[in-house]
C-alpha cells in the first residue's frame, strides 16, 4: 500500500474510488483475483450452464408431454431422465468454453461498475460457446458430413453461454467498490 498516486496522496482502500485511475491504481495494490476468475468460470460456469440447459430441455420436456397427452408418471420419469443427462451432457461440454471465457476475463482484468458491464460479460459468453460449437459444424458442413440446418444449434447453445457467464460473473467478477 506504499504506492503513491500522480498527485502525491495515498490511495485509501476504505474511501470510494474518485475516478477510474483510482480503481486501476487500487486494483494494482490489492491485486486482481486472476486464478479465483478462472478456476471460479471453468467450475462454476459448466454448472450453471448445465443447469440453464436442463431447465430449457425440461420445459420443453413438459410441454411436450403435455401436447401428446401423456400421464403424469410418464412425465416424471422422462423429465428426470432428459435432465440428468443434458445437466451431465452441458456441464462436460461447458468446461472448455466457461474456461476460456474466464481467462478472457481475467486476462482483460472486468471489473463491474454498471449494468453494461454484464452485457460485455454476457456477449463474452455467447462469443466463445456460439464459436466452439460453430468451428466444427463448419468443419462438418465443408466435408458434407452437417446439414445447414444442423448449423441451428449454435443459438441456443450461444444463450446458454451467454445466461451462464453473466449468472457467474455476478458471483465472481470483483465489483467497482
Amino acid at each position: 500500500m506504499n504506492k503513491k498516486r500522480t498527485n502525491s496522496e495515498e490511495l485509501n482502500p476504505y474511501q470510494p474510488p474518485q475516478s477510474i485511475q483510482d480503481i486501476e491504481l487500487q486494483m494494482e495494490v490489492i491485486g486482481y483475483p486472476r486464478k479465483k476468475v478462472i478456476v471460479n468460470y471453468a467450475i462454476l460456469g459448466a454448472l450453471v450452464g448445465g443447469m440453464v440447459a436442463g431447465i430449457f430441455v425440461g420445459l420443453i420436456v413438459i410441454f411436450q408431454t403435455l401436447w401428446t397427452g401423456e400421464g403424469t408418471i410418464y412425465l416424471v420419469f422422462t423429465l428426470f431422465k432428459v435432465v440428468s443427462t443434458m445437466i451431465l451432457l452441458a456441464m462436460v461440454g461447458g468446461f472448455i468454453p466457461a474456461l476460456i471465457t474466464g481467462i478472457v476475463l481475467a486476462w482483460k482484468k472486468i471489473v463491474v461498475s454498471h449494468y453494461h458491464d454484464y452485457v460485455n460479460v454476457g456477449v463474452l459468453g455467447l462469443v466463445v460457446s456460439a464459436g466452439l460449437i460453430f468451428l466444427p459444424l463448419l468443419l462438418g458442413l465443408f466435408l458434407g458430413m452437417v446439414a445447414v440446418r444442423e448449423l441451428i444449434i449454435c443459438i441456443p447453445v450461444a444463450l446458454v453461454g451467454a445466461i451462464s457467464a453473466v449468472i457467474v460473473g455476478k458471483w465472481v467478477l470483483p465489483k467497482e467498490t
